[in-house]
């Protein structure tokens, strides 16, 4: 996934410095404001016929098959997560397919099964599911994109005969739905309300984009929003059917298994199930997109409260719809090589001291099978898009007129590099979820299924003879086409519209070229620490792999040697009491803490007992990457420039937080959790603006320069070298007093308001949210009950997410060493939050009146110790288990504890934490609306 090049991680960016080809607007959401709605977007929608078989390889581990009707298959067994199976059956049908009077047809169908289609006795899909301790439903289990529709089902230790089951009902959700016109007015009615909800600014903004882009093409209006004209339409059983007849076809249908299986038995399965499948009536086509259109210069601006400042110049070109091949991943391993050195550009423009953008990204992709798109997108502060269309130009005119000198083709060689050697080295971590995920779409698009490590082998063997020209010849291919577009998104209106902004970019596109600004240097000083020190304690602790080890200046050190990854060590240096030792009375200026760490490859945070520094190298590096950790806190660097650009971001980050309801929840929730401490409060705008460099180094220098250190060493290393590393810095360092007693804070207790509290956001006047927050205990008391209240939240989620009605549950829990909570919150217009809080409450009243079922609870505690499982197999998961450890062992029982907890955990115990902790007269309700709704 593209890594935008924002100042917060610049020399991230640098060092990675990469784009993925064919990569879609989706890929961008978190950053852009793009909906995470289309998940196949970048790739062409498959033609009715089986996609030309890919020339290049498919891994050998991958068992591929097709039956007599059409429907091809892949399956792969899976070591990493013993008991996990996934499995995927991908329709080619979607939005796209759909013709003049069939709009939201493919959505309709990609519910129906769960409600209509009986495929054996005892009721619709989500029924029988349950019947068999699955959870299948239409909101946790399909997916209808615009060019596909997926059905998945995500299982744990199944059986041989559970397996059946779950490929029986995927084979459902192929069949036809038996539904009666009473049936379709129903569903049709759950359509247009998810609709609805869906319906927000970050949806809105995508498809101004899409429409922009795509001007005159199909995919402009198919992907887009069903609008309120269809709200009111009668659709017939009948156009239904034979929609459904015409593209639910096993010839356009793939299925994927991915985990813990017998290969052999699970393509017995598939054959038992799907054989028997036949298509009638005529075969669907996918109506043709339709040409590019002809265009030169072009702007279009969209202006919505609460929109991000950003300006996107693009070139608009005929698709590549050539079938996969080597020659053809050749040319997109150049391309990549050739964005990644406009990446690394725009990285070194994010670092200068008045850079014009808050974060930019070069990328490419097919959108729909319509068109090549090559972009440049920059993200600017409110009032700065001509700053930011400036940059963008810039970029793209250096990019195809200034060439690429050698030492930029190797950095962008190395960065790509260092992504794919990454991919490979994780690629025993992946779960099988996210490998049925990339083979669903590689077999329906008739790429070959490789593997990563196949990958970065491909890569080294397409590029070796790659040279500057070769890399400016395909950036001056990439941007080229129809355009330039101009697209600007404001929360405020432009003088002069679409106009004003292309009269503005003639301006801008006059302007000389200025060379590239080259790559500044790592502006962290290393320390000269003198003497190694030496250990004053040690202990090991056998059944978590790990050594405790205290040198004699009261550093402490903890080592966790794994084989995670290869060649990966992680690094955590924990200093002074945290937030808990800071005065209480104003929000401390933590956004300002990355001032030390500017242009470095490190994160730096404050927790609630420690501030901590993290960094990630390899094991060669090791004492490279202590000495960069050990700057901040032995010569911190507060140097004015770094602050301004910390301030600036903290201001953007502000103004981005406040245009949305979740993102206005999200700041309040830390203070409201912690009984309204303002050391848990975020700055507001104002407090960022008038606080001074000169204030920040009196808060935080006495902890860097006094505060206790703890340093905690995970990854594929041995305890010697990890050791040696740490004893010639950190416990080089001299003695540091003794620290003094935190000043503790209370979690919200009792006395929760009668009326709900309400909070005010700056963007649409539809956003709104409803939360319910409940006060719950600390981990370290109690690790068995922290686990039991992570397991009712999740049951809470599902039992809202489970009913039909719009929007999904959205639920969170924390059991940290020092607060506890649960929340859930339900986003819609401000009319409704009422009723959604209502509805929340309701849902807390049923987990405490009554037992959940063993079927529920199973299913409640499957994606948790599926996510713990997978975090173990991280270094990152380690470094947070083992922090703090040393220095309280209650900490240790709760590592050893955390999986066999959720496991215990039994109907009476949701039902007597549901009582204990979802009670109305503790509970906080939040209502986050705009202003005057």
């Amino acid at each position: 996934m593209i890594q935008p090049c924002r100042r917060a991680s610049r020399r991230a960016a640098r060092d990675v410095g990469y784009v993925a080809i064919g990569l879609s607007l989706t890929l961008l959401a978190p950053a852009y404001g793009f909906p995470n709605l289309l998940p196949h977007g970048s790739r062409p929608p498959p033609a009715v016929t089986p996609p030309a078989s890919s020339s290049a390889s498919t891994a050998a581990s991958v068992r591929l098959g097709a039956l007599a009707n059409g429907l091809r298959y892949a399956i792969v067994k899976t070591t990493n997560a013993p008991g996990k199976v996934s499995l995927r059956l991908r329709m080619m049908v979607g939005s796209l397919s759909e013709g003049d009077g069939e709009r939201g047809f493919a959505q309709l169908l990609a519910r129906a099964p769960f409600d209509g289609t009986k495929p054996e006795p005892g009721g619709a899909l989500s029924d029988v599911a349950k019947a068999h301790g699955f959870s299948f439903t239409a909101d946790g289990n399909a997916d209808a994109a615009a060019d596909a529709t997926t059905f998945s089902l995500d299982l744990t230790t199944p059986d041989t005969a559970a397996l059946d089951i779950a490929v029986s009902l995927l084979r459902g959700a192929a069949g036809e739905p038996k539904l009666a016109q009473s049936d379709v007015d129903a569903e049709w009615a759950t359509v247009i309300a998810h609709e609805h909800a869906s319906n927000d600014l970050a949806n809105r903004m995508f498809r101004a984009r899409l429409a922009f882009l795509l001007e005159g093409q199909r995919p402009a209006a198919a992907v887009g929003g069903l609008g309120d004209a269809l709200a009111t339409k009668k659709v017939k059983r009948g156009p239904l059917t034979a929609f459904h007849g015409r593209f639910y076809r096993p010839d356009r249908t793939v299925l994927v298994v991915a985990g813990d299986i017998d290969v052999g038995a699970m393509e017995k399965s598939i054959h038992t199930q799907f054989e028997s499948w036949r298509a009638g009536g005529t075969p669907g086509v996918n109506p043709d997109p339709g040409p590019i259109q002809q265009r030169g210069l072009q702007a279009r601006v969209a202006v919505e409260p609460g929109a991000p400042t950003s300006a996107q110049l693009s070139w608009v070109s005929p698709p590549d719809r050539t079938p996969d091949s080597t020659e053809k991943r050749r040319q997109d391993a150049i391309r990549r090589l050739a964005l990644s050195v406009v990446n690394r550009r725009l990285a070194a423009l994010a670092d200068q001291a008045d850079a014009p953008f808050d974060s930019a990204a070069a990328f490419q992709e097919t959108m729909f099978g319509a068109a090549r798109v090559s972009s440049i997108l920059v993200n600017a502060e409110p009032g700065r898009w001509r700053d930011a269309l400036a940059a963008a130009d810039q970029a793209q005119r250096a990019a195809i007129t200034v060439g690429v000198t050698s030492d930029e083709l190797a950095g962008a060689r190395a960065a790509v590099e260092a992504d794919l050697e990454d991919a490979a080295d994780t690629a025993g971590t992946r779960p099988p979820a996210l490998i049925a995920d990339i083979m669903a779409t590689d077999l329906a698009t008739g790429d070959a299924i490789t593997t990563p490590a196949e990958d970065r082998a491909a890569f080294d063997t397409a590029t070796a003879a790659v040279t500057p020209d070769l890399v400016a010849a395909a950036l001056k291919d990439a941007f080229s086409g129809q355009g330039p577009l101009v697209f600007i998104s404001s929360p405020t209106a432009i003088d002069g519209g679409d106009a004003g902004v292309e009269k503005a970019f003639g301006a801008i596109h006059a302007q000389p070229i200025a060379a590239p600004a080259p790559p500044s240097p790592n502006p962290q000083a290393f320390h000269d620490f003198g003497e190694p020190g030496k250990i004053a304690e040690r202990r090991d602790v056998i059944d978590l792999n790990a050594v405790f080890v205290r040198f004699e200046n009261g550093v402490r050190l903890t080592i966790r040697p794994t084989k995670l990854k290869d060649g990966e060590v992680s690094v955590r240096v924990r200093v002074g009491g945290g937030l808990m030792a800071l005065p209480a009375d104003r929000a401390p200026p933590v956004w300002a803490l990355s001032t030390l760490v500017d242009g470095a490859p490190l994160k730096i945070a404050m927790e609630d007992d420690a501030l901590i520094l993290t960094g990630v190298t390899q094991r060669d590096d090791l004492d490279l990457l202590l000495r960069a950790l050990a700057a901040p806190i032995v010569a911190p660097a507060w140097r004015q420039d770094a602050f301004d650009r910390a301030q600036k971001d903290a201001t953007a980050l502000i103004t981005t937080q406040d245009r949305t309801a979740e993102g206005v929840l999200g700041q309040a929730l830390p203070s409201l959790i912690h009984g309204g401490d303002r050391r848990w409060a975020p700055s507001s705008g104002p407090e960022v603006s008038a606080t001074t460099l000169g204030e920040v180094k009196r808060i935080f220098d006495p902890i860097l320069a006094n505060g206790q250190i703890e340093v905690i060493v995970v990854g594929d290393i041995t305890e010697d070298k990890a050791f040696d590393a740490v004893a010639a810095t950190f416990g080089a360092l001299p003695a540091r007093p003794a620290p003094a007693t935190p000043v503790l804070v209370a979690a919200i207790t009792s006395g929760a308001p009668a009326a709900p509290m309400v909070l005010t956001h700056q963007g649409a006047g539809d956003d709104g949210l409803a939360a319910i927050v409940w006060p719950t205990d600390d981990l370290l008391p109690d690790p068995r009950q922290a686990r039991t209240v992570e397991v009712l939240t999740e049951v809470l989620r599902a039992r809202l997410a489970d009913n039909a009605e719009p929007p999904p549950a959205h639920m969170s829990s924390l059991a940290s060493p020092h607060v506890g909570f649960a929340s859930v919150f339900l986003q819609g217009p401000p009319a409704r939050l009422d009723a959604l809080l209502a509805r929340e409450a309701s849902a807390a009243a049923d987990l405490r009146a009554r037992e959940v079922g063993s079927d529920e609870l199973a299913r409640a505690k499957s994606p948790l110790e599926q996510a713990e499982e997978a975090a173990r197999r991280t270094n990152a998961h380690w470094l947070d288990l083992l922090s703090g450890a040393q220095d309280d062992a209650r900490r240790l029982t709760a590592i050893r504890s955390q999986t066999a907890l959720v496991e215990r955990v039994t109907p009476a115990d949701i039902r007597a934490a549901a009582q204990r902790y979802l009670r109305p007269d503790v509970a906080i309700r939040v209502e986050v609306r705009s202003p005057g709704s």
